[in-house]
């Protein structure tokens, strides 16, 4: 809530603009027992934890495990359907909400002004009107479409201003692209100082607007070479039996 609340500040946003479980008093009071009886809380990164151990749940009984991808489901496209034409493409996948960074992405898509590139924006929520003809709304897709949509675009970014890990970064590197998130998503402690990656301040539009450059000036060619780093990475280490192995459990619990 803290975040939220200072990002609406800077961003001159109605703070009710940010929705979430930490508008309901009653929900938060449940969660608070929840952790208290609870031998132990699985959380997705260390970010959560610092969360909830600000919070007051005991650092002890918190168990940090990355989450896993499906590799097979998420993987590059096949090169029998590779475009042969295309423009530079940029993709979020994500609730279309200010809590997922929405509004900084597109101040730093404006901030670019590239007339040669597409930045596709991929789930539920409405987008502000009068958006430049470049940015292409695709709504929600389901994940049995969701991995081949990605592998037709050139970088993935998601640049919350809070979020637990964001599941679809590793789903990004999956299907073969490098990725942009930001130091409030989870998953930048995964990512953190690979060359297929970057991470952003939270709430920067002019860092995310160079950064983006940064990727476009590398060309597609390079991006698909990163693209296919990040994916030996997420197989390497991402996998949903890395998650469960992280755990402490066997795959047979």
């Amino acid at each position: 809530g803290r975040l939220y609340r200072e990002e609406a500040a800077r961003a001159a946003l109605p703070e009710d603009s940010f929705t979430g479980n930490f508008r309901q008093d009653w929900l938060l009071e449940r969660q608070d027992e929840e952790f208290a009886r609870a031998d132990g809380v699985v959380v997705l990164s260390e970010l959560a934890k610092r969360s909830l151990v600000a919070e007051g749940v005991a650092a002890s009984k918190i168990r940090v495990s990355w989450p896993g991808v499906d590799a097979e489901r998420f993987r590059p496209v096949s090169p029998d359907r590779v475009e042969k034409r295309r423009p530079f493409r940029v993709v979020q996948v994500s609730s279309l909400t200010p809590a997922k960074g929405l509004h900084v992405l597109l101040d730093a898509w404006r901030r670019l002004g590239w007339q040669d590139a597409e930045l596709w924006l991929v789930g539920a929520g409405e987008v502000p009107p009068g958006l430049p003809a470049s940015v292409v709304a695709q709504g929600p897709v389901p994940q049995t479409a969701l991995g081949e949509l990605i592998s037709r675009c050139d970088v993935f970014v998601l640049p919350s201003i809070a979020d637990g890990f964001g599941l679809v970064v590793l789903q990004a590197m999956a299907a073969g692209l490098p990725v942009v998130v930001s130091d409030q998503c989870g998953a930048a402690e995964a990512v953190q100082g690979a060359r297929y990656a970057r991470v952003t301040r939270a709430g920067d539009p002019e860092q995310l607007a160079a950064v983006l450059e940064e990727f476009r000036l590398r060309g597609m060619e390079e991006c698909r070479d990163l693209g296919q780093e990040a994916r030996r990475d997420a197989i390497a280490r991402f996998t949903w039996e890395h998650h469960v192995a992280r755990l402490g459990w066997s795959a047979k619990t």
